[in-house]
């Protein structure tokens, strides 16, 4: 029986245009958290007046984490896994690991899904929208998040 997300499974590993994607959705991630940073947006999203520092895990090289950008603040660390989907295929549901859904479940208010719907121009991509998801591991067994688990 056939699934709606069928056409969606992954074929063996990622292509290289998967990976500059998925690299372009973190450096986009990474610089809109750094200017919502700067521009204080950070501390009205997390309810407190901590300055955070980015820092991007993944620069130049995938280190296998289960979150690509890390922001650290006084009152501790928020761990974002970053999912890019091109905007011409937006009803992709996002995939993750099972080390992805244990680390969600060890840090319930601390880790978030940031999905950027990207834009090819060019030899570049353009963030059209971002969007943030919190309460990761309950969204996920609530089903309020549409995913794909990775075995």
């Amino acid at each position: 029986m056939a699934t709606e997300f069928e056409r969606y499974l992954p074929a063996g590993e990622a292509t290289d245009a998967q990976r500059r994607l998925g690299q372009a959705g973190e450096a986009l991630a990474a610089a809109w958290l750094r200017r919502a940073a700067a521009d204080s947006e950070l501390s009205k999203m997390f309810g407190n007046a901590d300055d955070y520092v980015v820092i991007w895990n993944n620069m130049g090289v995938e280190r296998g984490l289960p979150y690509d950008i890390v922001l650290k603040g006084a009152r501790g660390e928020l761990f974002f896994e970053v999912k890019t989907t091109a905007v011409d295929d937006e009803h992709k549901p996002m995939e993750i690991s099972v080390n992805h859904l244990d680390f969600a479940r060890a840090h319930p208010a601390g880790y978030f899904i940031l999905r950027v719907f990207a834009a090819r121009e060019a030899d570049t991509f353009r963030a059209c929208s971002v969007s943030v998801f919190s309460g990761v591991a309950e969204a996920i067994e609530n089903k309020a998040i549409r995913l794909m688990l990775r075995m």
